[in-house]
């Protein structure tokens, strides 16, 4: 309920601080008092637009604050969801700066409008002759099957459904579209891979390998005469370098017996010697397997020409980037497979969340058909209560097991007839404000019998009725505050009389500035205002006397 309700620098409000009762609160007050202000102020701290010019003092932020006692709502998951601290009494706060800017706050956590919307719609219900329109949407109607139903959180765990069942189902559709797109596309990544695959490419050094045997391969003639000129040079003839070699080494071992200095170029001489002999007989060696193999070179050529090809074909410069390439082609391929099991296991999920929306919107429908003959019972016996004696009102729920809809199996649609003799049909087509408004009176006080509802404010929906019908709209308002905190705002003292706390919205004039202002009224100052409202200002005894009756006689 709202406990506290505190407007500061609004419209023609400087600073106003109302605490609110539990139950019935009455307000009343001369027209053009500021009773609609009221209301615009609470309207804007539930998430309303904001209007700049709605600043009493230019030079100072308006704000707006509202606390709430929550216990019981069932709002602790909301909270948790938005990801804001809980607390039983809850402070909603609205500012808006010089320039019009708006800042929103829930418990001092800086919130967005949506937010505060979200939050405001489940602790306020405003409703108003000219604002009437929510009793004809579907949601409104199907909402109070449900709450006499008792199937509220079992529709609330429908809607979560569907909007899982809606999302998997819309990623499943991208997920095709972007398969048969992907398709031609896979077709020439599988072909690409193939063709890489049979050139099997497994060593990053094969290309670089290859261009230096066929380098060897095409100079194989060159290669073979100068290691055999080598060999000659070394070994052949008198004149050959090892043969030479022998000769300086018996030159120096014939004086080493007198001059002992040569000794170490002896052994020095020997070991050249030794290293010459087993170099001249590694490449002697290496010169047999030289040999002119065209057909060998031919297959190398083939191979590097399969390189060349290939890295030009995808723009790469050398066969460790093609081979990267590859590798990316390959990734591809598994990310289109692995759509594909995305694909196959979303439809598995969305089979599976179908039977359970199936079977909830079963059920939904079954306890939905059960409760329409009590809900219709009880509207008709409060219409009669609210002086519409010959209504009647039916509700017409048309099942179909074809496609959801966003509330189950059914359409839903509440049918009303103020008059004798006329068939029900649609709220919009058969009802005046008055009577509509009744309707939603008797609708509310029905649904409040079975769901926590939240602060009910109705800003003048008793405008079209007087005498007795106004006293029996005062009755079932009584009525409906004794579960649910109810904010009437009327001109008829038939309602004002009611038992409940009753305010009075005024104007005054200080230094020459108007300022509305709001207080409860006890005893006789409550008579007083009574009684204005049935005769106008300074009221006679015979008015004071009615009023003393009519809230004698509630």
């Amino acid at each position: 309920m709202l406990r506290k309700l505190i407007i500061r620098n609004f419209a023609i409000i400087d600073e106003l601080s109302i605490d609110f009762s539990g139950e019935l609160n009455l307000v009343t007050g001369e027209t053009g008092a500021g009773k609609s202000i009221i209301v615009g102020a609470l309207s804007l701290l539930l998430g309303a637009r904001v209007d700049s010019k709605a600043l009493f003092k230019p030079g100072i932020k308006c704000i707006i604050e509202g606390h709430f006692m929550i216990e019981g709502y069932g709002l602790k998951e909301v909270f948790e969801d938005l990801d804001l601290d809980y607390a039983d009494e809850t402070l909603l706060r609205r500012e808006i700066s010089l320039e019009g800017k708006s800042r929103a706050f829930i418990n001092d956590s800086p919130v967005n409008l949506s937010t505060l919307q979200d939050i405001g719609n489940r602790l306020v219900d405003i409703h108003s002759q000219h604002e009437t329109l929510d009793i004809n949407q579907e949601s409104f109607q199907v909402r109070v099957l449900d709450s006499v139903a008792n199937q509220i959180p079992a529709f609330e765990k429908f809607k979560t459904r569907l909007s899982e069942f809606k999302k998997r189902d819309k990623k499943i559709q991208e997920l095709k579209e972007a398969k048969a797109k992907n398709a031609s596309e896979l077709d020439f990544i599988q072909f690409q891979i193939q063709e890489l695959e049979k050139a099997k490419l497994s060593d990053p050094e094969e290309q670089d390998k290859l261009e230096q045997e066929l380098l060897e391969l095409s100079h194989a003639e060159d290669i073979q005469k100068g290691l055999y000129a080598f060999l000659g040079w070394m070994e052949g003839e008198e004149e050959s370098v090892l043969n030479r070699i022998k000769q300086a080494l018996i030159s120096l071992q014939g004086i080493e017996r007198f001059y002992s200095p040569v000794i170490p170029f002896i052994d020095r001489i020997k070991a050249s010697q030794i290293e010459l002999r087993d170099i001249f007989d590694e490449i002697s060696t290496l010169s047999e397997t030289i040999v002119l193999n065209s057909a060998w070179m031919e297959e190398v050529q083939s191979r590097l020409n399969l390189f060349y090809s290939l890295e030009q074909k995808h723009r790469v410069v050398n066969l460790p980037s093609l081979m990267e390439f590859y590798k990316d082609l390959l990734n591809k391929q598994d990310s289109f497979h692995s759509e594909d099991d995305t694909l196959t296991e979303l439809q598995i999920q969305n089979e599976k969340l179908k039977e359970e929306l199936v079977k909830l919107s079963g059920e939904l429908t079954k306890e939905r058909k059960k409760s329409i003959p009590l809900i219709e019972k009880e509207i008709k016996k409060t219409l009669v209560e609210l002086g519409i004696k010959e209504g009647d009102f039916q509700i017409q729920m048309d099942s179909q097991t074809e496609q959801f809809t966003p509330y189950g199996w059914d359409r839903v649609r509440f049918l009303f007839s103020a008059n004798k003799g006329f068939p029900p049909s649609d709220l919009s087509k058969v009802a005046s404000g008055g009577e509509l408004s009744r309707l939603v009176l008797a609708i509310k006080t029905l649904s409040s019998q079975y769901i926590t509802m939240p602060t009910l404010l109705f800003d003048e929906i008793d405008t079209g009725v007087s005498g007795e019908v106004a006293m029996k709209v005062g009755r079932v308002m009584r009525k409906l505050s004794l579960k649910n905190q109810v904010i009437a705002i009327t001109h008829l003292p038939q309602i004002a009389s009611r038992e409940g706390t009753h305010f009075l919205v005024y104007k005054e004039t200080q230094s020459g500035t108007t300022r509305t202002q709001m207080k409860p009224l006890q005893a006789d100052l409550r008579v007083q205002e009574i009684a204005k409202m049935l005769s106008g200002n300074n009221p006679g005894e015979f008015a004071l006397k009615n009023a003393r009756e009519l809230m004698e006689n509630v």
